[in-house]
């Protein structure tokens, strides 16, 4: 985390990812540059899909990140060189519109 981000901003990163099939974080990263949101996000990808595929993944992560976050002005996102077996933990908890807090692990 840069510039001391609340946590809860970096978890609805995770949570924007969730709604994205095939991109797995490795690592989030946000601050606050005057009233607007910056982000850089590692994400695993599977390296056997074609490169528009792993493209369309990060661009979908994108969508995501801005829907789910108001303040948002840029999102970098960058393909970790780790395979995407690897298994990153972080485990949070968030609300969805129609239930109950829930936790996931990643």
């Amino acid at each position: 985390m840069l510039d001391g981000i609340e946590p809860g901003v970096i978890d609805e990163i995770y949570h924007a990812a969730e709604h994205v099939p095939g991109a797995r974080i490795v690592e989030a990263k946000a601050r606050w540059i005057g009233h607007r949101l910056h982000a850089d996000v590692t994400i695993n990808v599977d390296q056997s899909l074609p490169l528009w595929r792993r493209s369309q993944i990060a661009g979908t992560l994108e969508d995501e990140m801005f829907e789910h976050m108001p303040a948002l002005a840029a999102a970098n996102i960058r393909f970790s060189a780790e395979t995407a077996d690897h298994k990153h933990p972080h485990p949070h908890e968030h609300n969805h519109e129609h239930g109950a807090p829930h936790t996931h692990d990643h």
